[in-house]
């Protein structure tokens, strides 16, 4: 997300405004791109789970106190490498092993949501903190679970039980009507501190979303069980469950980012840890000033994804970029921080 070592705390009473763009993509199956146009096209890789997070904000700031509102786009999905492997050949018309054995497991949240914030900003000896309290309103909605084992007797021919329990505004699965809007809201905090712990190590913590939750009013819900048997004519499965309007909270985790810096005679020497849908994504890097203090250029290194991020960030304005493909539309990881303050 934003760079933690530049961030700039009020010191003084004068106004100000703030505008930020944080997005982070990671979907090591197929590409973004192939997973945002639905195609699935292209190299496949084992892996269980992808995510986008992006937020978007403004605010107008005087002394300790910034003001604004927010934007955010959220999926997050966890998934068995069998599901990934049956997803892929069957969006890509490719023939599914035969009699094998799957064990099918998808878990989704998924909302777009957006609201006022207000942020506190201060400092304590070498401490500077800053807390924000976030209030969300959203009508997209898409949180459930699929579970199950099926058979792949023949290409053409399943067999087995999956199990379907899931909440949203728009039913992709059984195509149910949902003519009513939905309405969910809910808060979340975030916690930024910066801790200049020795004249040369400087650790930055930025914990996003703590008790992010949507409260969502009598929303539409299936639970279902399908059952495809070695007996069934023409293939014909059963389908048998509820589907309800329910009060529901949606619940999100939360979002770590860890990040450490020690001086060197030559410039900084950073590592840190981006901890998002309960996957983590160290790196390491170096970052050097550009033009006397007037910015820093950074570049840094994702082992574990291949990424590799550059940025340039200054007092009032930061862009940083990370990808692990030289195309865009190959990258399996994205990264793009901006932010403007003056």
């Amino acid at each position: 997300m934003l760079s933690l070592s530049n961030n700039v705390l009020a010191d003084n009473s004068d106004w100000r405004f703030e505008t930020s763009f944080s997005s982070y993509s990671n979907s090591e199956v197929v590409s973004i791109k192939s997973i945002a146009d639905d195609s699935w096209k292209g190299d496949y890789n084992d892996a269980d789970s992808l995510f986008t997070t992006n937020r978007a904000d403004m605010g107008v700031g005087y002394g300790n106190w910034l003001v604004g509102g927010a934007m955010r786009y959220d999926y997050f999905g966890h998934f068995s490498k069998d599901t990934g492997r049956f997803f892929f050949l069957d969006k890509n018309n490719l023939s599914q092993p035969d009699n094998t054995d799957l064990d099918i497991l998808l878990d989704v949240e998924h909302t777009f949501a957006s609201g006022p914030f207000i942020q506190y900003n201060n400092s304590y000896k070498s401490l500077d903190y800053s807390v924000r309290l976030n209030y969300w309103q959203s009508d997209q909605v898409l949180s459930g679970r699929v579970s199950g084992q099926i058979n792949t007797m023949t290409n053409e021919n399943f067999v087995g039980q999956l199990d379907f329990d899931y909440y949203y505004e728009e039913d992709t699965i059984f195509d149910r009507e949902t003519p009513d809007t939905m309405y969910g809201d809910g808060y979340s905090f975030d916690i930024e501190l910066h801790w200049q712990a020795l004249p040369d190590l400087n650790i930055a913590l930025d914990i996003k979303d703590i008790g992010y939750a949507l409260n969502w009013d009598r929303v539409y819900h299936t639970q279902a069980t399908l059952i495809r048997g070695e007996g069934k004519k023409n293939n014909e499965a059963s389908l048998s469950g509820i589907e309800n309007d329910l009060d529901y909270k949606q619940r999100f985790k939360e979002q770590i980012y860890l990040q450490v810096d020690y001086q060197t005679t030559y410039g900084k020497v950073l590592a840190g840890n981006d901890y998002i849908n309960s996957t983590h994504h160290w790196y390491a890097g170096f970052k050097i000033p550009l033009w006397g203090d007037l910015a820093d250029a950074s570049i840094s290194v994702y082992p574990e994804t291949k990424a590799i991020k550059v940025g340039i960030e200054g007092k009032m304005i930061g862009v940083n970029l990370g990808l692990n493909k030289s195309q865009l539309n190959d990258a399996n990881t994205l990264i793009l921080n901006m932010y403007f303050k003056y």
